[in-house]
């Protein structure tokens, strides 16, 4: 099982607090007061928004109103026929009372499907019902792996925001302790033209994060408009931390591929229900001018003689499809399976990675800032030292982000592989 306990994720997620002066070896400092009480776009409030405005699930939606509607009519019988005719009339006058077989008659007749086709039809309309209730849930999973991917992304952007500006507040404030020693000659030209260009490097990549976190913020505001100004919260959600209580599959297209195979099934039953007959009433009543009025009553029904060339293929052809569903289901339940134990496997190495890093690389970078600064302010060493310790932090402090970042992006991967959709 991944190493969920034993990792920390203060550094990268819930903004600890700087280190002061030259030891600072911490990701950022801890959330502002101001910034807590504004206004942030969490990641349940974004899904929230997804599933109410988004387009596609609305179409899902009517399209499961529209099955639930089929559904109510497939076990109905037939209309009723009503016939109204003239029999037996003369041609030479097109009187009615002059022959007496001559009649207006109205005829009502009832056809009666064949076998149990209407409760077959039922079920294979209950089962198709059933598919787009699975196909209403596998929309709205994949519009939410959308929004939080997006959402991911502006949170690793800002986050990444974060550590650049406050590897440049340090490097500003060497910077002005560089000038200090140069104008009592301690120190180099060389030495604050580095730490400028570090500086103005340091603000190029700001550029890029920000660029980043609109471009995924533009994205989002398609359902969250406010998501263009929003603040970010600084800590992960759970969904984005830590594996779901169940691992087991749940996911909504095997749901619908079962449905599928159970509408194919009840195709290979209808299909067998063509070899019955099919069976009509009828009930007539015939009007004669001055004349006693007829009356009449048939059955009639239908003979499938020539099976080979009608019900035989039809039945072929269910049966071939019904197999197909079958193979269907079983292949994306092994495939789901696959990916879940895939995804698992990713999520525990990437926790290993990052406990790595956290406890071992992080803890000993600190330590090389400390011993450098201490060297630094003692005369031992140059600006560039220092400088070199605290970026080498920074890039490790980065890496750890990014990592954060991709387990995140797994972790949203498996919960729809395994078919979850609410926090």
């Amino acid at each position: 099982m991944p190493l969920l306990k034993g990792i920390r994720y203060s550094l990268l997620l819930v903004g600890c607090a700087a280190s002061q002066g030259l030891a600072a070896a911490g990701v950022g400092p801890q959330a502002s007061e101001a910034e807590a009480l504004s206004t942030e776009l969490t990641l349940a409030a974004l899904e929230a928004q997804v599933l109410e405005k988004d387009e596609r699930v609305q179409q899902a939606q009517a399209q499961l109103e529209g099955a639930r509607a089929h559904a109510r009519a497939a076990s109905s019988l037939p209309d009723p026929e009503v016939r109204l005719g003239l029999q037996n009339l003369p041609i030479d006058s097109f009187a009615l009372d002059q022959e007496p077989m001559t009649q207006a008659q109205v005829t009502v007749s009832q056809r009666f499907p064949a076998g149990d086709s209407r409760a077959i039809a039922e079920r294979q309309a209950q089962a198709q019902v059933r598919g787009q209730v699975a196909g209403l849930v596998a929309q709205q999973q994949q519009r939410l792996r959308e929004a939080r991917l997006q959402w991911l992304r502006v949170w690793r952007a800002e986050r990444d925001l974060h550590l650049v500006r406050e590897q440049t507040a340090l490097l500003e404030t060497l910077r002005d302790t560089e000038e200090s020693r140069y104008v009592a000659g301690r120190s180099s030209q060389g030495s604050l033209a580095l730490l400028e260009a570090r500086i103005a490097q340091l603000a190029a990549l700001r550029m890029q994060r920000a660029g980043e976190s609109n471009t995924a913020r533009a994205t989002l505001a398609r359902w969250s408009p406010a998501a263009l100004n929003a603040q970010w919260p600084v800590a992960l959600p759970a969904r984005l931390r830590t594996l779901p209580t169940t691992i087991s599959l749940d996911n909504p297209e095997i749901a619908r591929a079962d449905a599928q195979w159970s509408a194919a099934q009840a195709a290979v039953a209808l299909a067998k229900q063509a070899y019955r007959p099919q069976w009509s009433v009828s009930a007539g009543y015939g009007y004669r001018e001055d004349r006693v009025d007829f009356f009449s009553a048939g059955v009639s029904l239908t003979l499938p003689l020539f099976p080979d060339q009608r019900q035989d293929p039809r039945l072929s052809s269910s049966q071939a499809n019904a197999q197909a569903a079958r193979w269907h289901q079983r292949d994306l339940v092994a495939s789901l399976n696959a990916r879940k134990a895939a995804l698992l496997a990713q999520i525990e190495a990437l926790d290993q990675r990052i406990e790595h890093y956290q406890h071992a690389v992080i803890p000993a970078l600190e330590r090389v800032v400390q011993l450098t600064s201490s060297d630094y302010e003692a005369g031992r060493s140059s600006s560039a030292e220092v400088l070199n310790a605290r970026e080498s932090i920074l890039i490790k402090q980065r890496d750890v982000l990014d990592l954060i970042a991709q387990r995140g992006e797994q972790l949203i991967a498996l919960n729809e592989v395994l078919g979850e959709t609410k926090e």
